[in-house]
């Protein structure tokens, strides 16, 4: 299972990104939860 994230301003510019792939046989659940966490660690990286 794999997972993507694109960080973007009010414009629509984007402003990064992050994927990756996850070891396990995870469902899509946990998929979405690490695209999450990425979101989180990107945004206070760019902050």
């Amino acid at each position: 299972m794999s997972f993507g994230v694109v960080a973007r301003d009010h414009e629509g510019f984007v402003l990064g990104g992050r994927a990756g792939v996850l070891e396990n046989n995870a469902g899509a659940e946990w998929a979405e939860l690490q695209a999450l966490a990425e979101c989180i660690e990107l945004a206070r990286e760019r902050r």
